[in-house]
């Protein structure tokens, strides 16, 4: 037996516990079939390639179960069942009113970190907390939150190597699994373009934010029906949006 060989052994042995423990548990949340006859042992008859081949096959799939597509979660601080937080914060973005600066809203940290700096403001671009523009005529868990900054979590989909957020849809397509759905917004149609994000459909926000000191607003988003959108959108309805997995 190689040296390789030999390494790759001594690994599978400290990882397969585990493994093993995370393949029983995303067995029970997700009904796959577990990864226990990935662990049976090699037969002896088995040529000492055919024993390399079938290691690497399983190490492979024993780190699948350690990774995971990352997803952001607007309008919450915390992740679905079955996904890893990686951090949480608050949504910025840029102005909505300048034209420069960048167009996707992101999600910051709470606690930033900051190296080398020069006092005082320079003529850099400018960070702004955001809003949610959702007022008295808006959908009731929303316009309790009219002007208030919302947050957000990193997320990481655990044994999942892909993530979508799929526009007017609240289900996921067969064999995605659905971090959360919630309701599509951007910015208004008359300020400057930023991107589609799925917000919560019960948004969660910073405290003492509702001032109204503008920044990166949101908006919901509808669809006009003068174009060729097919006849199954309405006009004046809000577009939902669900984010998924697998």
């Amino acid at each position: 037996m190689d040296v390789r060989s030999v390494i790759l052994m001594v690994g599978l042995s400290i990882a397969l516990p585990i493994i093993t423990l995370g393949a029983s548990v995303h067995h029970e949340q997700y009904g796959e079939e577990p990864l226990d006859a990935m662990s049976d042992e090699i037969t002896v008859e088995d040529s000492d390639e055919d024993r390399e081949v079938e290691q690497n096959r399983r190490f492979v799939g024993y780190k699948s179960l350690l990774n995971g597509a990352l997803y952001t979660h607007w309008g919450s601080n915390t992740c679905s069942e079955g996904s890893h937080l990686v951090y949480s914060g608050f949504v910025g973005g840029t102005w909505y009113t300048v034209k420069g600066g960048a167009a996707q809203y992101l999600c910051m940290p709470m606690e930033p970190e900051y190296s080398e700096y020069i006092p005082k403001t320079q003529s850099n671009s400018i960070l702004q907390s955001s809003e949610l523009q959702t007022p008295s005529k808006a959908i009731p868990a929303f316009h309790s939150q009219y002007q208030n900054t919302p947050v957000c979590a990193l997320c990481q989909a655990c044994g999942r190597s892909a993530q979508f957020m799929f526009p007017a849809r609240l289900t996921c397509p067969s064999g995605w699994n659905k971090e959360y759905d919630g309701y599509l917004m951007t910015a208004k149609y008359d300020h400057q373009r930023t991107e589609y994000i799925c917000m919560d459909k019960q948004p969660e926000v910073m405290e003492d934010t509702s001032k109204n000191v503008g920044g990166a607003l949101l908006y919901f988003v509808e669809t006009n029906t003068k174009t060729d959108v097919p006849d199954t959108y309405v006009g004046e309805k809000e577009l939902t949006c669900s984010v998924c997995s697998k």
